[in-house]
Protein backbone atom coordinates (compact mmCIF):
# COMPACT_ATOMS: atom_id res chain seq x y z
CA UNK A 1 0.00 0.00 0.00
CA UNK A 2 2.84 2.40 0.86
CA UNK A 3 4.54 1.36 -2.38
CA UNK A 4 1.46 2.38 -4.43
CA UNK A 5 1.32 5.80 -2.73
CA UNK A 6 5.03 6.30 -3.38
CA UNK A 7 4.57 5.46 -7.08
CA UNK A 8 1.57 7.79 -7.28
CA UNK A 9 3.65 10.54 -5.70
CA UNK A 10 6.47 9.92 -8.19
CA UNK A 11 4.07 10.12 -11.12
CA UNK A 12 2.51 13.28 -9.72
CA UNK A 13 5.93 14.91 -9.25
CA UNK A 14 7.03 13.96 -12.77
CA UNK A 15 3.84 15.44 -14.23
CA UNK A 16 4.29 18.58 -12.16
CA UNK A 17 7.91 18.90 -13.29
CA UNK A 18 6.85 18.47 -16.92
CA UNK A 19 4.12 21.10 -16.54
CA UNK A 20 6.48 23.60 -14.87
CA UNK A 21 9.26 23.07 -17.42
CA UNK A 22 6.77 23.40 -20.30
CA UNK A 23 5.36 26.59 -18.77
CA UNK A 24 8.83 28.10 -18.35
CA UNK A 25 9.79 27.16 -21.92
CA UNK A 26 6.55 28.72 -23.15
CA UNK A 27 7.17 31.89 -21.15
CA UNK A 28 10.62 32.08 -22.71
CA UNK A 29 9.19 31.78 -26.23
CA UNK A 30 6.68 34.52 -25.49
CA UNK A 31 9.36 36.81 -24.03
CA UNK A 32 11.67 36.24 -27.00
CA UNK A 33 8.75 37.07 -29.33
CA UNK A 34 8.15 40.37 -27.53
CA UNK A 35 11.84 41.29 -27.74
CA UNK A 36 12.03 40.37 -31.44
CA UNK A 37 8.99 42.54 -32.15
CA UNK A 38 10.63 45.46 -30.34
CA UNK A 39 13.81 44.89 -32.37
CA UNK A 40 11.82 45.22 -35.59
CA UNK A 41 11.89 41.52 -36.48
CA UNK A 42 8.17 40.75 -36.78
CA UNK A 43 8.49 37.54 -38.79
CA UNK A 44 10.78 36.02 -36.17
CA UNK A 45 8.47 37.29 -33.42
CA UNK A 46 5.53 35.58 -35.12
CA UNK A 47 7.43 32.29 -35.14
CA UNK A 48 8.02 32.49 -31.38
CA UNK A 49 4.43 33.53 -30.65
CA UNK A 50 3.06 30.76 -32.87
CA UNK A 51 5.12 28.18 -30.98
CA UNK A 52 3.83 29.64 -27.71
CA UNK A 53 0.25 29.47 -28.98
CA UNK A 54 0.72 25.84 -30.05
CA UNK A 55 2.05 24.90 -26.61
CA UNK A 56 -0.79 26.72 -24.85
CA UNK A 57 -3.35 24.91 -26.97
CA UNK A 58 -1.79 21.51 -26.20
CA UNK A 59 -1.36 22.16 -22.47
CA UNK A 60 -4.52 24.09 -21.63
CA UNK A 61 -6.96 23.45 -24.47
CA UNK A 62 -8.67 26.07 -26.64
CA UNK A 63 -10.66 27.93 -23.97
CA UNK A 64 -7.95 29.09 -21.57
CA UNK A 65 -6.81 32.67 -20.81
CA UNK A 66 -3.22 31.72 -21.75
CA UNK A 67 -4.45 30.85 -25.24
CA UNK A 68 -6.26 34.21 -25.41
CA UNK A 69 -3.03 35.96 -24.39
CA UNK A 70 -1.12 34.12 -27.11
CA UNK A 71 -3.73 35.25 -29.66
CA UNK A 72 -3.25 38.81 -28.42
CA UNK A 73 0.52 38.55 -28.95
CA UNK A 74 -0.05 37.38 -32.52
CA UNK A 75 -2.53 40.21 -33.07
CA UNK A 76 -0.02 42.83 -31.89
CA UNK A 77 2.67 41.64 -34.29
CA UNK A 78 0.27 41.51 -37.24
CA UNK A 79 -0.92 45.05 -36.37
CA UNK A 80 2.65 46.31 -36.47
CA UNK A 81 3.16 44.59 -39.83
CA UNK A 82 0.06 46.33 -41.20
CA UNK A 83 -1.75 43.02 -41.73
CA UNK A 84 -4.99 44.22 -40.17
CA UNK A 85 -7.23 41.36 -41.31
CA UNK A 86 -4.98 38.75 -39.70
CA UNK A 87 -4.68 40.92 -36.61
CA UNK A 88 -8.46 41.18 -36.41
CA UNK A 89 -8.81 37.40 -36.72
CA UNK A 90 -6.44 36.81 -33.80
CA UNK A 91 -8.13 39.56 -31.78
CA UNK A 92 -11.56 37.99 -32.32
CA UNK A 93 -10.30 34.53 -31.34
CA UNK A 94 -8.71 35.88 -28.18
CA UNK A 95 -11.75 37.98 -27.29
CA UNK A 96 -14.10 35.00 -27.71
CA UNK A 97 -12.03 33.03 -25.21
CA UNK A 98 -11.91 35.88 -22.69
CA UNK A 99 -15.68 36.42 -22.95
CA UNK A 100 -16.30 32.69 -22.57
CA UNK A 101 -14.08 32.45 -19.48
CA UNK A 102 -14.96 35.72 -17.71
CA UNK A 103 -18.26 36.95 -19.18
CA UNK A 104 -19.09 40.14 -21.09
CA UNK A 105 -19.05 42.47 -18.08
CA UNK A 106 -15.62 41.52 -16.73
CA UNK A 107 -13.06 44.33 -16.66
CA UNK A 108 -10.55 42.25 -18.64
CA UNK A 109 -13.06 41.97 -21.50
CA UNK A 110 -13.71 45.72 -21.44
CA UNK A 111 -9.97 46.49 -21.34
CA UNK A 112 -9.29 44.06 -24.19
CA UNK A 113 -11.94 45.70 -26.37
CA UNK A 114 -10.69 49.21 -25.61
CA UNK A 115 -7.04 48.34 -26.18
CA UNK A 116 -7.79 46.68 -29.48
CA UNK A 117 -10.00 49.52 -30.69
CA UNK A 118 -7.19 52.00 -30.02
CA UNK A 119 -4.65 49.76 -31.76
CA UNK A 120 -6.80 49.43 -34.86
CA UNK A 121 -7.56 53.15 -34.93
CA UNK A 122 -3.84 53.93 -34.67
CA UNK A 123 -2.98 51.39 -37.35
CA UNK A 124 -5.64 52.60 -39.75
CA UNK A 125 -4.72 56.26 -39.15
CA UNK A 126 -1.06 55.50 -39.79
CA UNK A 127 -1.95 53.67 -42.99
CA UNK A 128 -4.23 56.51 -44.15
CA UNK A 129 -1.50 59.04 -43.43
CA UNK A 130 0.97 57.03 -45.54
CA UNK A 131 -1.52 56.95 -48.43
CA UNK A 132 -2.13 60.69 -48.19
CA UNK A 133 1.61 61.36 -48.11
CA UNK A 134 2.07 59.20 -51.21
CA UNK A 135 -0.67 61.10 -53.02
CA UNK A 136 0.86 64.43 -52.00
CA UNK A 137 4.28 63.33 -53.29
CA UNK A 138 2.76 62.22 -56.60
CA UNK A 139 0.88 65.54 -56.92
CA UNK A 140 4.10 67.43 -56.25
CA UNK A 141 5.97 65.32 -58.83
CA UNK A 142 3.41 66.08 -61.53
CA UNK A 143 3.63 69.78 -60.77
CA UNK A 144 0.39 70.20 -58.82
CA UNK A 145 2.12 71.86 -55.85
CA UNK A 146 -0.96 73.74 -54.61
CA UNK A 147 -2.90 70.50 -54.12
CA UNK A 148 0.12 68.78 -52.58
CA UNK A 149 0.62 71.62 -50.08
CA UNK A 150 -3.09 71.65 -49.16
CA UNK A 151 -3.00 67.92 -48.49
CA UNK A 152 -0.43 68.48 -45.74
Amino acid sequence: NKHCRYQDLQIYLLLLLHFVSTSLYNLGLCSIGVVLKQQGKPEEALTMHQKSLDINLKVFGPDHPSVAHAHCNMQCVYMEMGEYEKALDYYNQGLQIVVKVYGLDHQLVVDTKNKCALSFQYGLCARLLMVLCSIAVIRAQVGDLAVAVNMW
